[in-house]
């Protein structure tokens, strides 16, 4: 079986939070200087799950090659998703086909082949001629910045339960409250303080893509609701409406909305969408009706 393209990806990885907000690089560098990572590729039998996880008693952050395989599909296919869905309301189209787009159906079946063997939990290797992050074009390129960025973003919340002393063991009502502890500490460190618009814009797209790839893989698994984590679709709105003036946003909301409702109509989840409502709070009325869903 051939390697894991993310192979080729390690050193950036592991760089991702600190160059993901390279203004605040050496604070990082100099509160996170004792965190090591652990890359768990195959032969490791936790390789294909998805798995980010930070260890405070060790200091380390293990990061698993299928959740940078899931990460890196994600950020190529949502953008094509993302772009296409705008140019069809720009040309007065309230629906589009898939079909019509090969661009479109070779992104998500990347993308599909990646979300489900990560709620399989098992290797495969990458998809021949498949997108790849070595290819050269302008698509993979904006692939792997929004890629690292949300890495980073991911990153920096298993950096925060390590500096922030959080406990492994607990009840679930603290290791929720943990959890939002470590998202608000990852998403004020790419935020806070950042007044350019277009900085501001490929951040949020990364955190957005980061969450909607834990709503996504809630969604395939079936499960809204966890014991130690607060819901995947809070975490989403939560990131995106509360760090970001509603100009700021815009771009971050419409994305989102584009990426739910795909997945909203792959997972057949009933929502009733309001073309003239802005996108903020279109974004809370999608999540609504996800926390209403029943398997």
């Amino acid at each position: 079986m051939m390697p894991s393209p993310m192979l080729q990806l390690d050193d950036a990885v592991s760089r991702a939070a600190f160059a993901a907000a390279p203004e605040k690089a050496e604070e990082l560098s100099s509160r996170a200087k004792d965190i090591k990572f652990e890359f768990l590729y195959r032969p490791h039998h936790q390789a294909g799950s998805f798995k980010f996880s930070a260890n405070p008693k060790s200091k380390v952050v293990r990061i698993s090659e299928g959740a940078l395989e899931l990460l890196w599909a994600s950020s190529f296919a949502f953008p094509v998703l993302f772009q296409i869905c705008r140019n069809s309301q720009q040309q007065g189209r309230d629906k589009m086909n898939a079909t019509d787009f090969p661009e479109l159906q070779e992104a998500f079946r990347l993308y599909g082949w990646a979300l489900d063997k990560c709620c399989k939990e098992i290797c495969e290797p990458w998809p021949e001629e498949s997108p790849h992050p070595q290819n050269g074009d302008l698509q993979t390129k904006l692939a792997t910045e929004l890629f690292l960025v949300a890495v980073g973003w991911i990153v920096l919340h298993e950096f925060a339960h390590i500096l922030l002393n959080h406990k492994i063991d607990g009840p679930g009502d603290l290791k929720k409250r943990d959890e939002r502890e470590a998202d608000q500490f990852a998403t004020e460190w790419l935020l806070q303080g950042v007044s350019d618009s277009r900085m501001l814009q490929k951040r949020s797209l990364g955190i957005a893509i980061a969450t909607l790839v834990l709503a996504a893989y809630d969604l395939r698994a079936k499960r809204l609701d966890l014991p130690e984590h607060p819901r995947s679709i809070e975490r989403l709105n939560v990131n995106l409406r509360n760090y970001l003036s509603d100009e700021d946003a815009e771009l971050a909301h419409a994305f989102a909305i584009a990426v739910l409702q795909a997945h909203f109509s792959i997972f057949d989840v009933t929502h009733a969408l309001d073309h003239d409502t802005e996108f903020g709070p279109l974004l809370d009325g999608l999540c609504v009706d996800l926390t209403r869903h029943q398997f």
